[in-house]
């Protein structure tokens, strides 16, 4: 797939994700750094329980893979102002760095959709997502209300 096209298919399954989780108001998406985080901790958690199912919801994996990939990091690099900020930024980027190594290089993006990789399982899936994820837990309690 070319850069452009897997640009907008990052950007389509995004929205799609927003969409799923009820992300009405795209001012409200983008007010802050303290909304995004919020959003992406509800996409993560819809992404571990569509994997708990026979059939997950693939696109929204690959959602996920943007906002941890970059989007909630650029954005938490300009306004993230807790005193565990550097600890916060630099999770967020060891989680970023992984989703898209391990877990992206699983899923395919086609004229068809997301779909897994030819000779991947969605064991392998899973087992990916869940080594990353008990990361995410950590990155969940430190960036948690106070």
């Amino acid at each position: 797939m070319s850069l452009p096209w897997r640009t907008l298919g990052l950007l389509a399954m995004t929205m799609v994700a927003a969409g799923l989780i009820g992300c009405d108001d795209p001012a409200e998406e983008i007010s802050s750094g303290e909304h995004l985080l919020a959003l992406q901790h509800k996409v993560w958690a819809n992404a571990r329980e569509t994997l708990k199912t026979d059939r997950p919801r693939l696109p929204l994996l690959f959602a996920v893979g943007s906002m941890v990939g970059e989007r909630t990091r650029l954005r938490l690099e300009t306004d993230y102002e807790e005193d565990n900020r550097a600890e916060v930024l630099a999770k967020l980027k060891t989680i970023g760095k992984a989703y898209l190594a391990d877990v992206m290089t699983k899923l395919e993006a086609t004229e068809r959709g997301v779909q897994l990789r030819p000779g991947v399982t969605l064991a392998q899936l899973r087992q990916s997502f869940d080594r990353i994820d008990v990361e995410y837990h950590k990155f969940e309690a430190m960036t948690a209300p106070k």
